[in-house]
């Protein structure tokens, strides 16, 4: 099945996004949580109020929330999130359909946050800065972004997540954040090229 071009806000976003869960092409929506859900731990961060952008069917905060964390996991695919209510037990997760870039963010105020590649889906300067600047308004003073983005180095490809450089990081988000982590990583998998990514760690500036 193939899509048009991806819209990222409005009804289109949602259908758009609803139509990739529908069809299977979620190559991001792997089994387990993501590799770079460990970075957390790394760094030594404390059970909190966490956010999960782009959480699609809720693997990464059904595992936070499993490591003790409060999460709230948003995303504009109304598909995904009822899937990602379907799996949520007991655990100390919220899901909620919404458009990131024009709906309020329920639940706040939160200590973490957890992107695992909603950043880089928006390929216009000004939506990358609305998005940063709509979840800090949601965030604690000192807060943490935590996550992945695609990065622009390495060969040309068709596959694998939006490419973003390091300037497009740090345009959208230093108004907002100290950027304390932006190092190069990997995605691979036994089917899949490698891609260049950023794994990145941003913290909330005072005001």
């Amino acid at each position: 099945m193939s899509l048009p071009p991806r819209p990222t806000t409005g009804a289109q976003g949602e259908a758009w996004w609803d139509a990739r869960y529908a069809s299977r092409q979620t190559g991001w929506d792997r089994p387990g949580h993501a590799r770079h859900v460990e970075i957390i731990h790394r760094l030594g961060i404390q059970p909190c109020r966490a956010l999960d952008l782009g959480c699609g069917r809720g693997r990464n905060s059904r595992y936070l929330a499993g490591q003790g964390f409060s999460v709230v996991g948003i995303d504009i695919s109304g598909l995904a999130i009822a899937e990602a209510r379907a799996k949520v037990g007991d655990l100390d997760c919220s899901f909620h359909r919404l458009d990131v870039l024009n709906d309020p963010i329920p639940g706040g105020p939160f200590q973490l946050v957890f992107d695992y590649g909603c950043f880089h889906v928006f390929d216009e300067d000004e939506h990358r800065a609305r998005l940063v600047a709509r979840v800090a308004a949601q965030l604690s003073p000192d807060a943490l972004w935590v996550g992945m983005v695609g990065s622009t180095d390495g060969p040309p490809r068709d596959q694998g997540p939006p490419r973003r450089s390091a300037l497009d990081i740090v345009r959208a988000v230093e108004p907002h954040f100290e950027i304390l982590e932006l190092n190069r990583g990997l995605l691979a998998s036994d089917d899949d090229p490698i891609r260049p990514t950023w794994d990145v760690v941003f913290r909330k500036r005072s005001a």
